[in-house]
């Protein structure tokens, strides 16, 4: 279901969404490494890998809670250049 959506990570720590997903904002956002992890708009991700041509990224979204504790759903994320 995210194939094909498109996340501009510019120099000045902001970025461009082509939809929500994820810890992406269709709006925009910013964005910023803290050691092994990329913040979006104040959501840890963690760089599972990283080079010249993709990001390789997971991210933990927490969607409540319930009698047998916290949901979560996981994602792993890839982007290639353009």
């Amino acid at each position: 279901g995210y194939i094909g959506n498109v996340v501009n990570f510019k120099e000045d720590g902001s970025y461009t969404s082509s939809r929500d997903f994820g810890p992406f904002d269709d709006k925009g956002g910013y964005w910023m490494i803290n050691g092994n992890n990329l913040i979006i708009d104040r959501e840890d991700c963690e760089v599972i890998s990283l080079n010249n041509n993709n990001l390789k990224i997971h991210y933990l979204w927490v969607s409540g809670e319930s009698e047998f504790g916290r949901t979560h759903d996981e994602y792993t994320l890839e982007f290639k250049r353009q």
